[in-house]
């Protein structure tokens, strides 16, 4: 095939070029499946709760920044179309090596704590100083039951359990009663979120009706749309692409300079096919098939270096464990065949104008 033999005269030159191509689709699947990971667990999470509607203050950026009222809940609490109204508090703290380390307040009328499958000590009871540990944040942090944590600097938590419940962002995390989080937290008798139940029968925009036009303050939306209202989600997984892209515009960019050194290096070549009746056309097809298959090639190189890159950080020791997917999704791996094929298209341009 010529296309082959083109490329096998500078073996050096091709091969740094799919090497170039295989980061560059690596990089673009690991960010991006990072960062759309990342917003899945959260909605993941919100949905297990068992809740239609989700409470929050109006205009913030993240949840651990609200503050609902303790006569917003009461409130909330009175309408008859809610049956109940579960609270829960976030905190973000410093952990060891993680700097964003999630700290939930639940309490006993929350299903969060049916979330959690106790693998190893016994269930938080309320009013004692205690905390339950995710399995992942245990093992990275080497904090297991009997072990004292100290938060922010104001208050020690004796750990009286390891908890699984197969989300990363929870098992990244730790519990305690929403007491000692709204203390050690400094929120007074506020909590961040509200999840509300509705009453058998009640529809859920009837009930954003009613939230809305009795506690006017705050912003309540369906829980399976819920995470699509923070805006800094959107702007991680925005900039994830930003990343992403860049690493897929250097790779464009080593494209085309083979491609351009190809092409000057076979003018004489070229030539003498359009001697012998082929046409630009042709020749531009030529160079493009070329383009394509060195990307293609890549494409094939870098799909399992990046499932080395996602597992790899899964059985890390690290903060970042679980978090990450140990492979990409079928949207993001389409996303990124699309971004191959637009690499070997323009990386081609240069070379076809020469």
């Amino acid at each position: 095939m010529i296309v082959v033999r083109n490329l096998r005269r500078r073996p050096w030159r091709s091969g740094l070029t799919v090497i170039g191509v295989a980061i560059a689709f690596a990089a673009f699947l690991a960010i991006v499946s990072a960062a759309r990971g990342l917003t899945s667990q959260f909605r993941t999470v919100v949905e297990d709760l068992n809740s239609e509607i989700t409470v929050q203050q109006t205009g913030v950026a993240l949840p651990h920044l609200s503050r609902l009222t303790r006569d917003q809940i009461d409130s909330l609490r009175a309408l008859p179309e809610v049956h109940r109204v579960a609270e829960v508090a976030i905190g973000v703290t410093r952990l060891e090596s993680n700097s964003h380390f999630l700290i939930f307040g639940a309490g006993s009328n929350t299903e969060l704590l049916e979330l959690l499958q106790v693998v190893e000590g016994s269930p938080l009871e309320e009013g004692r100083g205690e905390m339950m540990i995710g399995r992942a944040a245990s093992e990275w942090l080497g904090i297991g039951p009997g072990d004292r944590v100290e938060l922010m600097r104001r208050q020690q938590f004796d750990v009286v359990a390891i908890y699984e419940s197969g989300q990363g962002l929870l098992d990244n995390a730790c519990v305690i009663d929403i007491s000692a989080a709204q203390q050690t937290f400094r929120l007074g008798d506020e909590v961040n979120l509200a999840f509300v139940k509705l009453r058998q029968g009640v529809a859920v925009g009837d009930g954003l009706q009613a939230i809305a036009g009795g506690i006017p303050e705050v912003m309540a939306s369906p829980s399976e749309l819920w995470v699509a209202s923070f805006r800094q989600m959107e702007v991680v997984e925005r900039f994830s692409y930003f990343l992403a892209l860049v690493a897929v515009f250097v790779a464009v960019l080593g494209l085309a300079n083979t491609l351009s050194m190809n092409v000057a290096e076979r003018i004489a070549e070229v030539g003498l096919l359009r001697a012998i009746g082929w046409g630009r056309a042709r020749i531009a097809r030529m160079v493009l098939a070329e383009g394509l298959f060195l990307t293609a090639i890549g494409g094939a190189a870098g799909l399992p270096l990046a499932l080395f890159i996602m597992r790899s950080i899964d059985l890390s020791t690290s903060a970042t464990r679980a978090l990450v997917p140990t492979a990409p999704d079928l949207l993001t791996l389409v996303e990124g065949v699309a971004v191959i094929i637009v690499t070997g298209v323009l990386g081609s341009v240069p070379a076809l104008v020469m």
